[in-house]
């Protein structure tokens, strides 16, 4: 116990006594009254050393920035009382005076079923210092919570106080918290609403009552719908949003919005930033329609869209938005069909006159990403690039012959430099479609080969196959186990065309995540392929510069069953700058 909270214990006991004329207790009250002045006599010389430290002469403005920021939601939310930004008051009076005298610091009233910090007297307690300072309400419940009751005494009528408010609930609490809000929220500019798990609703065996937003919020910026039923149909939100994210994860015919109501929707967010959609768009199979109109926004960054190819595309046509725009599509297939009908949108999304053309090309397995340089003033071009669109499908691969030859190859990608491979994405089966694309990009200085996180399947050889020669005959003849086209003089002459190889303008090779010999793994009918994998690398590398289109750099990371000698042939062709890694790849 500190001396202060000492000395008011004994003044407590002191009192209790009354006018007592025992001679133990006066004696006791003598020696008690003594203890009360040296005890305050320390807790005034310990804070007047503690006002002596450089950290007391801090301005209280600049402490308090420092106790907000103890307030970040890791610890904030960490179910300990104390491991909360609470513990701060207890380090010496300065603070706890200015702590509790801060009504911005009170202004965060989270409530959630595991915190272990549920009394109800805290409620009104926030309440009370937070004073009139606009409150930030975030409300974690599910259906065996008692607190529901405690909230509507304390909390709820406080909501039109509410700057930021996020409620996840079961959907019959939904219903009952709608109906102590208020219909003005005039200080309200974030606002969530997530519905927890339900299978009666996921699966239709309940029909939940949709919800109209009817409510006047004539400053909210962020609004976030999670899992939600909502009447689109008689929906209208505010127009002054600038974060617009809706999802769910039902059967389409729960909540699903049409692309007429959405289009509808969106259209009328002049300031839209930030649109996430994410399998909330109604299917549609009669294919994409023309826009009648075209909703402009002109200050959309990001937008995330996951739906049927048909409803997703379908919806990017009625808008207009700016080059700089980051679009993400997460999109199925149903058949060949829907993925020719991929190419027109997507060429015009690649080929915009008012963008600089695309120079980086990522390719997974499921995602393909476009990045091109940063928009700059004139005479000084950008050295930095974003993604302007990712693409990523359910259903055939990238790798697959359909897509790359009805999809990537019909894309205007022409001044790409620098391609990523991520995972085990080439195949010697898809090789003529890798030849079609490739024949599209024909400037491309950079080659990465690198294992994603995303799919950890162990990288084959196959992608050497990039870098062979095209012709079949010059390609058996000069690649392992054939004659050395070094030694034997049997190399086609220099020069002999850009037909004979792909990306002649290839400087540097960055291979990640390859296993470079045989009984690193247990998957031996990769690994006696691979164990050669060295081997096939230099003699393409030889064969590359004898016909003039030879590599200057090859990059080696993170790959295993390699030493220093091995590498001693690459060096005598191109400078080879390697980790040292001997380690096997994180499979």
């Amino acid at each position: 116990m500190d001396p202060a909270s000492h000395a008011v214990f004994l003044d407590f006991v002191l009192k209790s006594f009354g006018n007592s004329n025992s001679s133990w207790e006066q004696e006791f009250a003598a020696w008690a009254e003594q203890q009360i002045a040296l005890l305050v006599s320390v807790a005034q010389q310990k804070r007047a050393l503690n006002a002596a430290l450089p950290i007391s002469r801090l301005p209280p403005e600049i402490l308090v920035e420092i106790f907000i920021h103890c307030q970040d939601d890791r610890v904030c939310r960490s179910g300990s009382f104390r491991a909360s930004w609470l513990s701060v008051t207890w380090v010496c009076h300065h603070w706890r005076k200015l702590a509790l005298g801060t009504p911005l610091l009170w202004s965060k009233v989270y409530i959630s079923r595991s915190h272990k910090f549920r009394d109800p007297e805290a409620f009104p307690t926030y309440l009370a210092r937070s004073k009139q300072v606009p409150l930030e309400i975030d409300i974690n419940l599910d259906k065996q919570d008692t607190l529901f009751s405690d909230l509507e005494n304390f909390c709820f009528p406080k909501l039109c106080r509410a700057r930021s408010l996020s409620l996840s609930l079961p959907y019959d609490m939904h219903q009952g918290f709608f109906s102590h809000i208020p219909p003005s929220a005039p200080l309200l500019t974030s606002l969530s609403l997530s519905v927890q798990e339900d299978p009666s609703i996921r699966y239709g065996r309940i029909a939940p009552t949709p919800l109209e937003y009817r409510w006047v919020t004539p400053s909210l910026k962020k609004l976030l719908i999670g899992q939600y039923p909502i009447n689109w149909t008689r929906t209208t939100l505010p127009n002054t949003l600038t974060f617009l994210c809706v999802c769910s994860d039902r059967p389409a015919s729960v909540d699903s919005c049409s692309v007429a109501d959405m289009v509808r929707i969106v259209g009328a967010m002049p300031c839209l930033e930030y649109l996430k959609l994410e399998e909330i768009l109604a299917p549609i199979h009669d294919g994409i329609h023309e826009a009648s109109t075209s909703v402009a926004l002109p200050h959309l960054q990001y937008a995330y869209i996951s739906s049927h190819i048909h409803s997703c595309l379908h919806f990017l046509h009625h808008f207009t938005y700016p080059p700089s725009a980051d679009l993400e599509l997460f999109t199925d297939f149903d058949n060949m069909l829907d993925i020719s009908l991929l190419v027109t949108p997507l060429r015009a999304i690649v080929q915009r006159a008012d963008r600089e053309p695309a120079l980086t090309v990522v390719v997974s397995p499921t995602e393909m990403c476009l990045f091109a340089p940063e928009t700059s003033s004139p005479g000084s071009p950008s050295t930095s690039q974003t993604r302007f669109l990712s693409l990523r499908v359910q259903g055939p691969y990238f790798s697959d012959d359909e897509v790359l030859c009805n999809i990537l190859s019909k894309l205007s990608l022409h001044d790409v430099s620098d391609l990523r491979l991520q995972g085990n994405i080439c195949h010697k089966d898809e090789r003529d479609g890798w030849i079609q694309w490739l024949r599209r990009m024909p400037n491309i200085k950079s080659l990465v080969i690198e294992f994603s996180e995303h799919a950890r399947d162990p990288i084959s050889s196959d992608f050497l196959t990039l870098l062979e020669p095209l012709d079949p005959s010059v390609r058996s003849a000069h690649m392992p186990h054939g004659p050395d086209p070094v030694v034997d003089g049997t190399g086609p002459p220099a020069r002999s065309g850009s037909d004979s190889c792909l990306m002649p303008l290839l400087r540097t090779l960055s291979v990640e995540g390859i296993e470079f010999r045989e009984g690193v793994s247990g998957n031996e009918e990769i690994w006696d392929e691979d164990s050669a994998v060295l081997e096939r690398l230099h003699v393409v590398l030889k064969w590359r510069n004898i016909v003039g289109y030879g590599l200057e750099t090859v990059i080696i990371d993170n790959c295993s069953g390699l030493d220093g000698e091995d590498l001693e042939p690459l060096r005598s062709i191109v400078t080879v700058e390697w980790d040292g890694s001997q380690e096997i790849c994180p499979w």
